[in-house]
C-alpha cells in the first residue's frame, strides 16, 4: 500500500493551530502516564507538559484524568517541555471563583483553621482568608476571660461558615469576608417585622437551630438569636450538649437594641426562678428531704429543690453517712442559705448550729 503524502504546507498548518502556551497560563489537560517522579500531561500542544511529583504527593492521578494545571514553563526550543503546576492552577482557580463571588455579590462557604486577637483564620478554597470577630454572626464575647475565650475560639476550629467577601486583593493575598453580611439582607426584613410584634418580656417558642461553643442560636420566627450559655437553664447541670438541632423550648425576650435591632433571649427566664421557692418556702433551720447529686473531695452537693442544690462540707458528714451515693435521698438541715449569692450550706438534722 502506498504511503499517503503530507505536504510541507499541511504540516506547517497543523503545527501552527496548536495552541500556544504562555507562563501563568490555566489549561485543561489529560493524564498520560503516572512514574515515581513526574506526571506526563497531553495539554493539545505540540509536546506533553511534566507535572514534578510534589506537585500531587497528596493527591491520586491515574490515566485518563483530567486535571487543570498552570504553566510553569513553557515549551522551549531547548528542552522542548512545558513545566507544569498543580496547586498554581488550583489558586489560580481559586481567585477566579473569589472574583466572581466579589462582583455577584455571592454568599459561599469557608471553613474555620485557626484565629488570632482580632478574628478567625479560614480556609478558602484553598487560600487563607480572615473574619474578623465584629462580623461573625454569633461571635463569643471578648470579654469573657481569657482561658475560656481561648477554649471557646479553640472549639470552633473546623466549623464552616457562610461569608460573603468585604475586602479582594489578589496582590496582597487579601481576603477579608463576613458572616454578618451573608446573612444581614435575608434577615433584616424578617427582623423589622419581627420587631414590630414582640417586647421585652414576651415569651415566644423557639427552635434550636445551631450548638456554638458559646451557647445555642435559635430560629425566632425565621430570625436567628443567639441564647448565650448562662441563660441555658437555672439547672447548674443543663449545659450546651444538653441542647440537640431541632429541639422546641420557650424563649423570654430580655433585651432588644433598637438599634441594631438584636434580640437577646433567656430560655431559662422563660420559667420561674427557682430560687422565688426557695425564698417563699424555706428557711434556716428547716429540714428537708434531698437527693444526692455530686460527690467531691470537699463535700456533698444535695438537691433539695428543682434545680437548687445545697453543700453539704466533709466535715459534717459523720462515719456513717461517708458512703452515701448519687441519687441516695437523706435528710438535711440548712444551716445557712445566702440569697444574693444563691448559697445553701447543709448539715444534718441533729446537728447544732
Amino acid at each position: 500500500m502506498a504511503n499517503k503524502s503530507v505536504s510541507m504546507y499541511e504540516l506547517l498548518k497543523e503545527d501552527f493551530s496548536l495552541p500556544v502556551l504562555h507562563r501563568g497560563d490555566v489549561v485543561k489537560g489529560r493524564v498520560l502516564h503516572v512514574t515515581d517522579q513526574e506526571a506526563l500531561i497531553d495539554l493539545g500542544t505540540k509536546s506533553e507538559g511534566i507535572l514534578p511529583k510534589n506537585e500531587f504527593k497528596d493527591k491520586e492521578l491515574a490515566p485518563g484524568d483530567e486535571v487543570y494545571v498552570y504553566v510553569l514553563t513553557p515549551e522551549s526550543k531547548k528542552r522542548g517541555q512545558v513545566i507544569l503546576s498543580l496547586s498554581k492552577a488550583e489558586a489560580a482557580k481559586a481567585w477566579m471563583d473569589l472574583k466572581r463571588h466579589y462582583s455577584d455579590d455571592e454568599v459561599f462557604s469557608v471553613n474555620v483553621v485557626g484565629h488570632n486577637k482580632g478574628g478567625l483564620i479560614v480556609d478558602v478554597y484553598g487560600l487563607r482568608g480572615f473574619i474578623p470577630f465584629s462580623h461573625l454572626e454569633h461571635g463569643p464575647d471578648q470579654k469573657m476571660p481569657r482561658p475560656e475565650l481561648q477554649s471557646t475560639l479553640d472549639r470552633m476550629r473546623g466549623m464552616d461558615l457562610e461569608v460573603k467577601l468585604l475586602e479582594l486583593n489578589e496582590e496582597d493575598d487579601r481576603i477579608i469576608v463576613s458572616e454578618r453580611l451573608a446573612r444581614e439582607e435575608e434577615e433584616q426584613a424578617k427582623r423589622e417585622e419581627l420587631l414590630q410584634d414582640i417586647k421585652v418580656g414576651d415569651v415566644i417558642p423557639v427552635v434550636v437551630k445551631n450548638i456554638m461553643p458559646y451557647g445555642v442560636v435559635v430560629d425566632l420566627h425565621g430570625v436567628d438569636s443567639l441564647v448565650s450559655e448562662t441563660e441555658l437553664s437555672w439547672d447548674p447541670e443543663v449545659t450546651l450538649v444538653s441542647f440537640n438541632v431541632g429541639d422546641e423550648s420557650q424563649a423570654k425576650v430580655i433585651e432588644i437594641d433598637e438599634e441594631s435591632g438584636d434580640i437577646r433571649l433567656s430560655l431559662k427566664q422563660a420559667s420561674e426562678d427557682p430560687w422565688e421557692t426557695v425564698k417563699n418556702n424555706l428557711k434556716e433551720g428547716d429540714s428537708v428531704t434531698g437527693t444526692v447529686k455530686k460527690i467531691t473531695s470537699f463535700g456533698v452537693y444535695v438537691e433539695i429543690s428543682n434545680g437548687i442544690e445545697g453543700l453539704l462540707p466533709l466535715t459534717k458528714l459523720p462515719e456513717d453517712k461517708k458512703q452515701m451515693v448519687v441519687n441516695e435521698e437523706i435528710e438535711v438541715r440548712i444551716a445557712k442559705l445566702d440569697e444574693d449569692k444563691h448559697q445553701i450550706d447543709l448539715d444534718f438534722p441533729n446537728d447544732k448550729k
